[in-house]
């Protein structure tokens, strides 16, 4: 198991984010934010069976489609109600507003009682959305949650 640690106060330019990517795990070596899901297998997911691993899964599959709306705001892909249907997010701000009501009640973990390969998906994807992209506003809960997933020793060995 991983133990939390405490966060350290992050810099002006933002906390510690994975190498060479404003936040997602995304190196110079290329991979993108998913190949850092394969390096954090101390991160495991909630054991098969039981209700929380069906939740892990689906907001695992959320991410990717708040990683597309951040692109879309980012690259200023212009909205349009065709689009918005035909996309699995909706729309940036309808993603944006989900996870934050998933986090709004100050969990420690997205998804059940213990750290997992969810929790430093969405960590670093926030961090790439506030720092890199600058499309995220860096407030709470996103903040905090961000912060506190990154201090892992997890985080920090998939930034490696």
């Amino acid at each position: 198991g991983e133990s939390a640690s405490t966060p350290s106060s992050a810099s002006a330019s933002g906390p510690s984010t994975p190498a060479g990517s404003g936040g997602t795990g995304r190196s110079a070596k290329g991979g993108g934010g998913r190949a850092t899901l394969s390096m954090a297998a101390a991160a495991a997911p909630p054991a098969a069976g039981t209700p929380e691993r069906g939740q892990y899964y689906r907001w695992l599959w959320f991410g990717t489609q708040l990683e597309y709306a951040i692109l879309d705001r980012w690259q200023q892909v212009p909205p349009s109600e065709d689009r918005r249907r035909a996309i699995g997010y909706g729309d940036f701000d309808t993603a944006l507003h989900t996870l934050q009501t998933l986090l709004a009640d100050g969990r420690e973990y997205a998804v059940g009682q213990h750290f997992s390969a969810l929790d430093l998906y969405l960590s670093g994807l926030l961090a790439w959305g506030m720092f890199r992209t600058q499309v995220v506003p860096n407030v709470e809960p996103f903040a905090s949650y961000m912060q506190r997933h990154l201090q892992r020793p997890t985080a920090r060995e998939a930034q490696e």
